[in-house]
């Protein structure tokens, strides 16, 4: 078992049963995780032969924990198959499968796999219906939207006004047509939970203890699940950080830790020790101090101030320019360490960014596509049924089958002519890097369960650490979860990080910020209800650098529609506790190096 802390310790043997814990990123909480869970099996908390349920927010964190139970459990030296056994590790959706697998059919009246159904957004099916021989009707398509628009703003009492139709809908409907929504996946589990007592029972019974990772990203939908699921002696452990919390936009309840503390009687614990980045180091002072002007952004508690790098140009072009530059000098010094330019959204300068890189011979990884966007959508569904195809006799794979199913799969994206057809070629072979290397000893199923989950969950960008590229190229968002050496954060402009819809409302309508010399600044003592959501969004990202992160801006800002504006630092850069420097050679980003390098990418423009 690796050192562990004073509050580490806490955790993990706390004698409680009902636990919150607040586990900032970087402070050891996959590991506290996954010890306390082992030591509260192996410690008789799990009374044979019941288990433990592990709830993630996403197929990669399911898989992280089953791999890191597996090698706990081997280290121990302990009978760890007979324990991985009464461990149950799903994300939300892939338990709501399980559930309506083992009981839709007689409790719900479907004779169906949900397996073979295609899985779709709302906003996706009136699309999907085109051609069939009874189009979507306008008002099925409204039931659809509207009750996907009451779970992203998080509207309990719009939920429970339309649920029941929206269920009916999607019984009489769309799983008669071959297809099933998202959110229809948690709808039915909970549903056939709230109508059935005795298949409740049965849960609670088989699972009297529950573990839930990323607590703050928790839905409603997600949430009304978990509720059916805790009895009232079910030991409950759930990590969160509501600085992380960064989905509100899909439903992430506000005031999650509040709401939960409330419901089921948590006690809160906080570990406390960064142990990613060294004490006194200016990374370390950056974690805290945007985590102090998140908890109080008009007053924050600051004790000493972090430097940051800034690249601070004269145009985009140039701006551009300084990330491949500084691109290539990293990796020229530290050639096996890992990059990642994170932007806040798609535009001018992630997409010429992408077609300089590779002009200028560095391998990169375009991860720009959303997740919810049709066409990605599109090729997952296109793999699944592949897939299915592949193994619709034996619902197994071995290597061999996953090498068929790779190249099939490559084809047909080859044949297609997708927008991020290169980057989907890229995360195919990824995905198979990964099962061979993580996936060697477990079994033809088990290979099929975590492949088919990916495809169903559009997971598969969070194979990006099997891709063989020095630079990945994505958005804040889609880096939640991940971690690269060094991170790059460019546009940190006002109009671009915070948004248009934040700075609008900041700097236009309270006209609480102003801009003092080249950087927007707080003039008054109010903050737009989208600041802090902003600046969370800002704190993941910078978290995601193990070793360094670098601010990257222009004076010339090129807004969505191609016009040129004056550029002015973000309001983030002018905050209390962060004090930007503009570097003058590779060392001042590169800890720990003897030798100087000059860079042209850091000299003003």
């Amino acid at each position: 078992m690796p050192s562990i802390d004073k509050s580490q310790a806490a955790v993990i043997y706390s004698q409680e049963t009902r636990l919150f814990v607040e586990a900032p990123a970087g402070y050891g909480k996959t590991t506290v995780m996954v010890e306390k869970l082992v030591f509260d099996l192996m410690s008789g908390k799990i009374p044979y032969p019941k288990r433990a349920l592990a709830l993630t927010f996403s197929v990669n964190a399911a898989r992280k924990m089953k791999n890191d139970i597996h090698d706990v459990l081997s280290k121990n030296n302990r009978q760890n198959g007979y324990l991985e056994n009464r461990v149950n590790v799903f994300n939300y959706h892939a338990l709501s499968r399980e559930i309506m697998l083992k009981y839709g059919n007689v409790r719900l009246g479907l004779n169906i796999d949900v397996n073979t159904l295609v899985p779709l957004n709302e906003d996706h099916v009136l699309s999907y219906f085109q051609g069939k021989e009874t189009p979507l009707s306008a008002n099925n398509n409204m039931v659809l939207i509207s009750f996907s628009k009451a779970v992203r703003q998080a509207n309990n009492a719009a939920i429970e006004a339309s649920i029941d139709d929206y269920r009916d809908l999607i019984c009489n409907v769309l799983i008669p047509n071959g297809c099933i929504t998202y959110n229809a996946i948690l709808v039915l589990a909970i549903k056939l939970l709230e109508e059935n007592q005795s298949v409740c029972n049965l849960y609670r019974s088989l699972y009297p203890y529950l573990i839930v990772d990323e607590a703050q990203d928790t839905n409603l939908l997600s949430y009304k699940l978990l509720s059916y699921l805790i009895g009232k002696h079910t030991r409950i452990c759930m990590f969160g950080d509501s600085l992380q919390r960064i989905y509100g936009f899909i439903g992430a309840i506000p005031n999650f830790i509040e709401i939960a503390k409330s419901d089921f009687g948590l006690k809160i614990l906080r570990l406390d020790t960064n142990h990613r980045f060294l004490p006194g180091s200016s990374m370390l002072l950056l974690d805290k101090n945007i985590r102090e002007n998140i908890r109080n952004p008009l007053a924050p508690s600051i004790v000493s101030t972090s430097k940051v790098p800034l690249l601070f140009s004269g145009s985009a072009k140039t701006e551009i320019d300084h990330t491949c530059l500084l691109s290539t000098a990293i990796l020229k010094k530290q050639a096996d360490v890992k990059i990642a330019v994170l932007v806040r959204a798609r535009g001018y300068y992630s997409n010429n960014l992408i077609e300089e890189m590779k002009a200028r011979g560095i391998i990169c990884f375009d991860g720009l596509f959303n997740d919810e966007e049709l066409e990605y959508a599109q090729f997952n569904n296109d793999c699944l049924e592949i897939f299915n195809r592949l193994t619709k006799k034996t619902r197994e794979i071995n290597f061999p089958q996953l090498d068929l199913f790779t190249k099939k799969a490559k084809e047909h994206v080859e044949a297609k002519s997708y927008i991020y057809g290169g980057s989907y070629l890229q995360l195919l072979e990824a995905l198979r890097a990964q099962v061979k290397a993580e996936f060697a000893g477990v079994s033809p199923d088990a290979k099929y369960q975590y492949i088919r989950s990916v495809f169903e969950n559009k997971s598969l960008r969070h194979v990006i650490d099997y891709i063989d590229a020095n630079v990945v190229v994505t958005t804040m968002h889609a880096s939640k979860g991940l971690e690269w050496d060094y991170v790059l954060l460019p546009e940190l402009m006002q109009w671009a990080s915070p948004t248009y819809v934040t700075c609008k409302n900041c700097c236009m309508e309270l006209r609480g910020n102003k801009v003092y010399g080249d950087a927007c600044s707080f003039k008054e003592k109010c903050v737009p209800e989208s600041y802090i959501d902003e600046l969370c969004l800002f704190y993941v990202a910078v978290t995601r650098a193990k070793r360094s992160a670098v601010f990257l801006a222009t004076t010339d800002r090129i807004n969505k529609i191609g016009e040129h504006k004056a550029g002015y630092l973000s309001c983030f850069m002018s905050m209390p506790g962060i004090e930007t420097f503009q570097p003058s050679s590779i060392e001042d980003i590169i800890l720990n190096q003897s030798q100087k390098h000059s860079c042209s990418a850091f000299t003003n423009t």
